[in-house]
């Protein structure tokens, strides 16, 4: 991991910016200690997460509980589902990222006008909470868009999801 200074910059792009790195490993428990001992993290910076629907159990390990900026380490638990499978073939490994956008159906359009079948998300609704572009759109990694706030819903803090705008 290099870290470096946070640094203000203008967003270029639909995409606001990069909030949470995904670590897949065989224990999210031991992984979640290494990241607060290196990053000097105390305990109420983690907030467990799970998904049935993903195949999951792991950890966010926030580096400022105020804000969405975190290290998600996971277990795969579930071997026919993506995450699983991914792991299964690469073992302990970085997996994917997400963003926040402020305008979700723009990034849906545009993934619909140049990677129609790259990308999963819903095309009907107005403002799509959660978008994933698979690793063939962007030649190699898996990169999932939210809507303003919307990971708060998984972060711990859901009381800070605002509701979705229109558009």
């Amino acid at each position: 991991i290099v870290a470096s200074a946070e640094a203000a910059s203008e967003p270029v792009g639909l995409v606001d910016f990069l909030y949470e790195v995904t670590h897949l490993t065989p224990c999210a428990e031991d992984s979640a200690r290494a990241v607060a001992r290196v990053f000097a993290l105390g305990q109420d910076n983690f907030a467990p997460i799970t998904s049935t629907e993903f195949g999951y159990a792991g950890i966010l390990t926030l580096f400022d509980r105020a804000r969405l900026d975190r290290l998600e380490t996971i277990a795969p638990s579930d071997d026919g589902k993506s995450m699983g499978r991914f792991f299964a073939r690469r073992g302990p490994s970085l997996y994917m990222c997400f963003t926040e956008a402020a305008d979700t159906a723009a990034v849906r359009a545009r993934l619909i006008e140049h990677a129609p079948n790259d990308w999963t998300g819903p095309r009907e609704v107005e403002q799509p909470d959660v978008l994933f572009i698979h690793p063939k759109a962007l030649g190699g990694t898996m990169i999932g868009v939210s809507r303003k706030t919307f990971a708060w819903t998984w972060s711990g803090q859901p009381e800070r999801v605002e509701e979705a705008r229109s558009t």
